[in-house]
């Protein structure tokens, strides 16, 4: 009679070696994703609040437009470190430069931001 040896075989070894390769690649791939989710998500929101500045800027009447300098929006704080700036300048007599940017700052990253830049007209487009 044989005796029953005690152990894994190599393939065994072999198979249960790829399945840890294969769930540590998919663990990274999924960790990598959600960095990048978050990253993508912050730049929508910023993203939002620039339009939603000019929009508001571009609604009210011409003289009304403010100098330039920080601004505040409802869903600044969402964003780490959330920044907004306006900056308005004259292009001509009855033009003005108008520009928004959103910045923030993601934990362990460089500082990102969106900048828009719009013309507004006085007595609309």
């Amino acid at each position: 009679m044989r005796r029953r040896q005690k152990g894994y075989t190599i393939i065994e070894v072999v198979i249960s070696l790829f399945i840890i390769g294969a769930v540590l690649v998919i663990y990274a791939a999924a960790s990598n994703s959600i960095v990048l989710n978050r990253s993508v998500k912050y730049q929508e929101l910023a993203h939002y609040i620039a339009v939603s500045e000019l929009e508001d800027l571009q609604a009210a009447p011409f003289s009304s437009i403010p100098s330039s300098g920080p601004f505040s929006h409802s869903l600044l704080g969402q964003l780490p470190q959330g920044s907004a700036n306006l900056e308005v300048s004259d292009y001509s007599a009855k033009v003005k430069q108008v520009k928004v940017t959103v910045g923030w700052q993601e934990p362990g990253r460089n500082a990102h931001n969106v900048a828009l830049t719009t013309l507004m007209v006085e007595g609309g487009i």
